[in-house]
């Protein structure tokens, strides 16, 4: 009896059993990327059978869990952030009846979002915009739902969109995560102008022939009809007023043939038409009339 105790005794010195486990990371304010959790027997010394059970509870999810056997530290895995579950992540592991320990995780919730892109554009271009999630820590993954539907990107953070009619456009994004149980919007207005059409001709109309002294008014007619204003106008040489506008008028002393030219351009300049007109001036009629009347000889 004395030597079986005294050989129990002497394999529980030898074989010390597990005490109990300390579970270290997935604790509290993990909020982004993968948290490793590990399993570590204590005392460190200790030996005895391989873990039996362990199990995870709480609803979290786990990525690349690996049971623990042996002593030292062990990986069971990695916390998968996203997934909502208030409360803890349970691990229990040990010999009968599994020993267990709580970690809680605590989760970051969107708070908002900001847009960002152009305010101003014309049509048929394409234009990005982006989202950016607050806070910067916001427990992935994030959702993006972009309203309208965009050209391309959604659920992306960056959106692409192209507008067809000029306007004002506005456009949301409504982001989420912990499964949807955070959420937040914003919106977006972009001003689309219709598209530059370019001045391609002029042509100016007016008088061809006059007298000296007398005031002249000639006319502008930019081409095409749609040309996109403003459309500026430069008379050569300088009419007597109208210069910069579609109608100049012109008076000259003397007589002879005059050349008066016109260059109008649209587009910040750079799109540029002109064209030339001549006019023949006479001198004016002057002077006194005299009447000739007949001699009547009785």
């Amino acid at each position: 009896m004395f030597r079986n105790k005294k050989f129990i005794w002497i394999i529980f010195l030898a074989f010390p059993a597990v005490i109990s486990w300390m579970i270290t990371g997935g604790h509290a304010n993990v909020r982004a990327g993968y948290t490793p959790v590990s399993a570590a027997r204590e005392p460190s010394s200790a030996t005895g059978a391989d873990i039996l059970c362990w199990q995870i509870s709480g609803g979290i999810p786990m990525a690349n869990a690996v049971a623990p056997t042996g002593g030292g530290a062990v990986s069971l895995g990695q916390y998968i952030p996203g997934e909502r579950s208030n409360g803890t992540i349970r691990f229990r592991f040990g010999l009968a009846g599994c020993q267990s320990q709580a970690q809680a995780v605590e989760l970051a919730d969107v708070e908002a979002v900001n847009i960002s892109g152009p305010t101003a554009g014309d049509i048929n271009v394409d234009y990005s915009f982006s989202a950016q999630a607050s806070p910067d820590d916001a427990t992935p993954p994030i959702t993006y739902e972009w309203s309208p539907a965009p050209k391309r990107g959604q659920g992306s953070t960056i959106a692409v969109y192209s507008w067809a009619d000029a306007g004002s456009r506005t456009i949301n994004v409504t982001i989420s995560n912990n499964n949807g149980s955070a959420t937040a919007s914003d919106a977006h207005t972009i001003t689309i102008s219709p598209a530059i059409v370019d001045v391609t001709a002029v042509n100016i109309s007016g008088v061809a022939s006059g007298n000296t002294n007398v005031d002249y008014s000639f006319s502008a007619q930019a081409s095409p009809g749609n040309a996109t204003p403003p459309i500026t106008y430069e008379w050569s040489p300088a009419p007597k007023r109208g210069q910069g506008s579609a109608t100049a008028v012109y008076s000259w002393a003397d007589a002879g043939s005059r050349t008066i030219n016109v260059t109008i351009s649209n587009n910040n300049g750079s799109a540029t038409a002109s064209d030339a007109h001549t006019i023949t001036l006479s001198p004016a009629v002057t002077g006194r009339m005299e009447v000739f009347m007949p001699i009547i000889k009785r």
